[in-house]
């Protein structure tokens, strides 16, 4: 399995995964594309056995190691290395990007010095951008079948035309979202490769569950937001309806669970809301522990992603109350991305018993 990371706290549904699989007896091997930024992992993650290793991250410094192993590859298999290159160049042809170069020799290091004696049989990539493209390269340099799961923005800000080659070649595609299964098949533009959507699963057995029919939502409201603090994440539209619901006299305990680069941004961003003191705070970085669902309203702020919801039903942001709407539960889509309708939707939601009966 070819990683842009590992691990990673923000990619608990690929740490799930794999752990799932070797749970049902498959031997997987990890090549990460660059070494682990945080120092804080899931317990998720501990009970994975899978080896990991890990490719050169840039061009310059390892450039010479790099080279010695694609010459090495290119030499042992001329006419699979000549289909590479030719594909790359093709493709380098079309955006410029000396990423392909990268992706290319990426590519050469782990079919020449990872995969002998590894008795890896089929290359799967999470992310269908800089992932999918070494496995593409991998397996015409070392004849083996390859998919890819493709998940977010990184279908979005794809060129279509790299895209629709990734699916013509692989063996099989996966997405986590019907509006993304329906997107790529109109990209692959008739091509025959199987594309399945197979949502992120849950386990339930981490969560307790207390039965809240009937009951009646009181002041102060919990509001709850799990997200990373980078600006794709759309944050500070999320501080602004805050705002919003504490200038309307609502009292709410909100709270924010996440870390990353827009740490202080974010920080910054709670001077603006104006409500009783305590009512944000922020608990940072947390491991998956049972929780108990079905008692307080969650709110999560969902990035817009050009112009489109990549759930499919509509744009800006989604409130939930308990699970995630892909078990089928309680959520409303939000179709315009404005902090105004964002309180708007919470206020909503925080009086409907409807949203209660998870």
């Amino acid at each position: 399995m070819i990683l842009k990371g590992y691990p990673r706290i923000s990619e608990t549904f690929i740490s799930n995964e794999i752990l799932l699989l070797e749970e049902l007896g498959f031997a997987i091997h990890l090549f990460s594309m660059r070494q682990p930024r945080e120092d804080f992992t899931h317990d998720s993650v501990k009970k994975i056995r899978a080896r990991v290793d890990y490719l050169p991250e840039t061009l310059l410094k390892p450039l010479p190691r790099l080279l010695y192993h694609n010459l090495i590859l290119a030499s042992k298999r001329p006419a699979a290395y000549a289909a590479a290159l030719k594909t790359a160049i093709q493709r380098f042809s079309r955006t410029r990007k000396v990423a392909t170069v990268k992706h290319l020799l990426q590519a050469g290091y782990l079919a020449n010095r990872l995969l002998p004696g590894s008795h890896v049989t089929h290359l799967h990539a999470h992310f269908a951008h800089s992932p999918t493209s070494v496995a593409m390269f991998t397996s015409q340099l070392a004849g083996l079948p390859f998919s890819f799961t493709a998940h977010a923005k990184d279908i979005y800000t794809s060129d279509p035309r790299q895209l629709r080659e990734k699916i013509a070649l692989s063996r099989f595609v996966v997405t986590c979202t019907e509006y993304n299964r329906r997107h790529l098949l109109e990209i692959s533009d008739g091509h025959k490769t199987p594309i399945d959507r197979i949502y992120h699963g849950i386990d339930i057995q981490q969560f307790s569950y207390r039965a809240v029919v009937g009951r009646k939502p009181v002041q102060p409201f919990q509001l709850l937001t799990v997200a990373r603090l980078t600006p794709k994440k759309g944050l500070p539209t999320v501080y602004r309806a805050l705002k919003i619901l504490a200038d309307r006299g609502i009292q709410f305990k909100h709270t924010l669970i996440g870390d990353g680069e827009d740490r202080g941004q974010v920080q910054h961003g709670l001077g603006y809301v104006l409500g009783p003191p305590g009512a944000t705070q922020q608990a940072g970085r947390a491991d998956l522990a049972p929780a108990c669902v079905g008692h307080a309203g969650g709110f999560e702020h969902r990035p817009r992603r050009d112009g489109v919801d990549p759930d499919g039903g509509g744009q800006g942001c989604r409130q939930h109350l308990g699970q995630h709407d892909q078990a089928g539960l309680g959520h409303r889509v939000v179709r315009e991305a404005g902090p105004g309708l964002q309180a708007d939707h919470v206020d909503q939601i925080t009086y409907s018993l409807d949203f209660r009966h998870v």
